[in-house]
């Protein structure tokens, strides 16, 4: 029987907090070509939302999707 990949080891992400134009709040970690990954947690990120932070989570690559454990501002 074959598992399906599940999000991998919690790592910490560094990025600015935006929010897209479809509403949902996502971590920028690169804004010269855009690229970032969606939060699954809104309401934690919506309270750092512009500002840079640190995001310790799971990343589902299937999704671009963090499985937020915790954010921090970054200064």
């Amino acid at each position: 029987m074959r598992q399906q990949p599940g999000p991998g080891k919690a790592r910490t992400f560094v990025g600015k907090i935006v929010k897209t134009k479809q509403g949902q709040y996502a971590l920028l970690t690169d804004p010269k070509d855009g690229k970032g990954y969606f939060l699954d947690n809104q309401k934690e990120a919506k309270k750092y939302n512009q500002q840079e932070v640190y995001v310790t989570a799971q990343l589902d690559r299937q999704t671009s999707t963090l499985h937020v454990i915790t954010i921090k501002p970054a200064s």
